[in-house]
């Protein structure tokens, strides 16, 4: 299991820090495991995106340093340092050839839950 905020936990396959896009508010969730993990692996769960995304999460490919959530299918914000981050649907640690200008090093911390479903 593990700890939302002060006072609330629940038992879950996996947990990022930051707002999940599954959960019914978007308060980020502090991740922090509770007890043991039951041995064996966890059935597949994607769930429904709940319906504050599409108010409170950026689109494909702006920042999400402050919203830390993404509004389209399959994707996440990871950060690229201290003050920038975006959505995208993986992040490798280093260069992006594809940053416009600015070839710094991304550190690829995931800052929240991903969104369900598929890219289309």
């Amino acid at each position: 299991c593990f700890v939302k905020q002060k006072g609330y936990a629940q038992c879950r396959p996996e947990c990022v820090p930051g707002p999940d896009p599954t959960d019914l508010d978007d308060h980020p969730w502090l991740c922090q495991q509770v007890g043991g993990r039951t041995p064996g692996s966890a059935a597949h769960w994607q769930g429904k995106t709940a319906d504050w995304v599409e108010d409170k999460c950026s689109l494909f490919n702006e920042s999400c340093k402050e919203s830390r959530c993404c509004k389209d299918p399959a994707h996440a914000c990871f950060a690229k340092n201290k003050e920038y981050a975006r959505c995208r649907t993986h992040c490798s640690p280093g260069m992006d050839i594809t940053d416009s200008g600015d070839w710094k090093n991304w550190n690829c911390t995931q800052l929240g839950g991903r969104t369900p479903g598929t890219m289309d």
